[in-house]
């Protein structure tokens, strides 16, 4: 038997995200700054925004950028964790102590995906501005 072909169609941007393709950066960054201020949460507006600032070499706004992502998403993480009820919190400790993934002071030893990769990319702006003011 002939195997089936898998024809794969590329992924369309929409007719928005097409005009402001075209447009210079810095209306852009406008656009993103706009999805950023309607929903603090937009992980992909974030990210965008870091990599205009980052084109544009401008660290000082990139670091902002990160700065507030990182405070945003930290701040919806503790949310959840408030919202379960006390024994799913119990069990979830005792379960994440037995696994490593919390330190000897029950606080995690890794953090979720965003916020990992933001750090990161913070302490390389941090060096970055730190040769550049010197």
């Amino acid at each position: 038997m002939a195997k089936a072909k898998v024809i794969k169609i590329p992924a369309r941007k929409s007719a928005k995200e097409e005009d402001y393709a075209k447009q210079p950066v810095e209306l852009n960054a406008d656009y993103y700054e706009k999805l950023v201020r309607d929903n603090p949460l937009n992980q992909k507006a974030y990210n965008r925004l870091m990599i205009i600032y980052r084109k544009e070499k401008n660290h000082k706004k990139e670091l902002q950028v990160i700065n507030k992502a990182i405070r945003e998403f930290e701040k919806f993480n503790k949310s959840i964790i408030k919202k379960k009820s006390k024994k799913i919190t119990s069990l979830s400790k005792g379960l994440n102590k037995q696994m490593g993934l919390v330190g000897p002071q029950g606080k995690p030893v890794y953090d979720p995906e965003p916020l990992s990769t933001w750090k990161k990319r913070r302490e390389v702006v941090l060096r970055k501005l730190g040769k550049h003011e010197v």
